[in-house]
């Protein structure tokens, strides 16, 4: 039996391929204890469940995940997300300005074209 890259492994490592995917790959890693703070709160995980279950819904490939269209429905679910999980974790303040300026420039893009954006530094 042949073994496939898991699911979130092929995304991340195409994520990991561009400067700015890497960017917030790394930036995921560094808060991993918050994000599981955010999955362990009822709160954290409805408001995580809607902002990616349509990006997942009929995802089979990394690809449909990366080239899905974010629009203005996806970005107030990504926005409510983030408030929730600095209610939850105060330690994500810290990456509110991050969020808030990936939310600003998306709507209408895929998340391939947002990492393959030009390298902007964080805060």
């Amino acid at each position: 039996m042949v073994k496939r890259p898991s699911f979130v492994r092929a995304v991340e490592k195409q994520m990991r391929a561009a400067p700015r995917g890497n960017e917030l790959v790394e930036l995921a890693s560094r808060h991993r204890h918050e994000i599981v703070l955010v999955l362990l709160d009822a709160d954290g995980r409805r408001a995580f469940d809607a902002a990616f279950r349509p990006l997942l819904r009929s995802a089979v490939v990394s690809d449909d995940i990366l080239e899905y269209p974010i629009g203005e429905a996806e970005i107030e679910a990504f926005r409510r997300l983030l408030m929730v999980a600095i209610r939850v974790a105060p330690d994500l303040g810290g990456v509110r300005n991050i969020a808030e300026g990936i939310l600003a420039e998306v709507e209408g893009s895929t998340l391939r074209s947002l990492i393959s954006a030009p390298h902007q530094a964080a805060d």
